[in-house]
């Protein structure tokens, strides 16, 4: 496979138009100078791979390049149809682990509701916006996965954004939500917290300070949800599950 660069990569597009899930991810890549993409053929590309945490798999899923693509495929797969499923069955077997993921629709997010989950915010904490010192603290105290998207804290700098709930006692940041992913109007929100600070009404404070932000500046905040509670936390802010789809992780062992 031949690694395509970063703003070379919208020949590949055609390839991905039948994904129905994580579309800001996927122009990210495609768009923009977030995550890899690689292709059997740059000519005449017959299957590609987009990677920005997830692994998308898009093309001919019957032509041989597919199961080259698929034979060198670790990490979580997203995949458009069930040939491509069944692809990953047939070369990895028992190492694939399906994971259940939530489809959200935030059209009627409102500002009136989002607004009471702010403040309900416990007042031994304060919400930041993250700035270039914020950003490598995050790092540490919460989890890389806010920023490191992005490939360092400049560049989350210079095209992402995030919050932060701080500690007022410590300094200590124990909770983000930030830009997954970015693409024009549209971003992909992540949202962490510390196992220590969890079930303290934080990351629904943050999220819904994020989601302000969003609806004020015209931004597009799309949510997935990886698991129950986060599908749970998108209904509070305002979010309505339309879908659940599966993903599958194959472990690199």
């Amino acid at each position: 496979m031949i690694q395509i660069e970063a703003h070379k990569r919208n020949f590949l597009t055609p390839l991905f138009t039948k994904h129905d899930h994580l579309q800001t991810i996927i122009h990210a890549i495609l768009d923009t100078e977030m995550g890899t993409a690689v292709t059997d053929d740059p000519a005449n590309p017959n299957v590609a791979k987009l990677s920005l945490e997830f692994n998308f798999l898009g093309g001919k899923v019957a032509h041989p390049a597919a199961k080259e693509l698929v034979q060198d495929l670790s990490g979580t797969a997203v995949v458009p149809n069930r040939q491509w499923r069944n692809l990953i069955y047939d070369i990895h077997g028992e190492k694939v682990k399906i994971n259940h993921r939530y489809a959200c629709d935030g059209s009627k997010l409102d500002i009136d509701h989002l607004q009471p989950l702010v403040d309900k915010l416990n007042p031994e904490f304060t919400i930041h916006t993250v700035d270039h010192a914020l950003a490598a603290q995050i790092r540490d105290d919460v989890t890389p996965d806010l920023i490191d998207n992005f490939g360092s804290v400049e560049a989350f700098i210079n095209h992402g954004f995030g919050f932060c709930v701080v500690q007022n006692e410590t300094g200590r940041i124990v909770c983000g939500a930030s830009t997954f992913a970015v693409c024009g109007h549209d971003i992909e929100v992540e949202i962490d917290t510390h196992p220590d600070f969890r079930r303290m009404g934080l990351a629904t404070a943050v999220a819904a300070h994020m989601l302000i932000h969003c609806l004020q500046n015209n931004l597009t905040p799309h949510w997935d949800g990886h698991n129950p509670t986060s599908a749970r936390l998108a209904q509070r802010l305002g979010y309505k599950i339309t879908s659940s789809y599966e993903t599958y992780y194959i472990s690199p062992n």
